[in-house]
């Protein structure tokens, strides 16, 4: 009890599963609750909460494996096989699960009150610049890669400022980010030549979409 927060004369509700409607743990959380609100040294611990998140870091490791054999490899080495591509793309997964391992490591050694707010600091720290990134490339025409690096590493610096030296709340972290990211990304840009011409850009913008025309229904005989 002693471990998760617990005085050793409060009655402790252990429960094992992923929270899916289908598991019914809304209900315990609510009895719980009623419980609790009653004056009753009642506690709960849902264990495996994270097993279901499993699914989403195993895609989200095998995106990054792709991203780095496609997107990067197969541009800077075109000539590479398919099977160089594989091997690199198992040795950026291992490299991937390794640091999620120590990060998650890390994560449980710190003495924090909320796992949900370091959470949230760290998504901010790590990819708050990426919704600045992609704002970039679809709002602007001219964005460049340069400016957009010089962006994203403000970005980073700017939410390490704002996390230790600031009183500022925790859900604010990646607005932030997104926020700098995106204005020093383009301002950045101008220090640089474009990156291609309005032609070359024709269709990757939104300033380049169309309205769709209506279809005439067919017409009854």
């Amino acid at each position: 009890k002693a471990r998760f927060g617990f005085d050793s004369q409060r009655f402790v509700i252990g429960a094992v599963g992923r929270l899916s409607e289908e598991k019914g743990f809304h209900h315990l959380i609510n009895v719980v609750s009623r419980l609790i609100d009653d004056g009753h040294a009642v506690g709960l611990i849902i264990a495996g909460i994270f097993a279901a998140a499993m699914s989403t870091l195993s895609s989200s490791i095998a995106a990054v494996a792709t991203v780095a054999s496609n997107d990067f490899l197969r541009v800077l080495r075109p000539q590479l096989v398919e099977a160089q591509g594989v091997r690199l793309g198992r040795w950026v997964t291992l490299g991937c699960g390794l640091f999620a391992t120590a990060m998650a490591l890390w994560v449980a050694s710190v003495e924090t009150a909320s796992l949900w707010d370091k959470s949230v600091r760290l998504l901010a720290l790590f990819g708050g610049a990426l919704p600045g990134v992609f704002a970039l490339g679809m709002l602007t025409r001219r964005a460049n890669a340069p400016g957009v690096i010089i962006g994203a590493i403000a970005a980073i610096g700017g939410t390490v400022w704002i996390q230790n030296f600031t009183p500022v709340n925790a859900f604010f972290h990646a607005f932030f980010a997104f926020a700098v990211s995106l204005i020093v990304g383009y301002l950045a840009s101008f220090c640089f030549t474009r990156p291609a011409t309005r032609e070359q850009l024709e269709g990757l913008t939104v300033w380049d979409l169309k309205p769709t025309p209506a279809l005439n229904p067919p017409e009854k005989s």
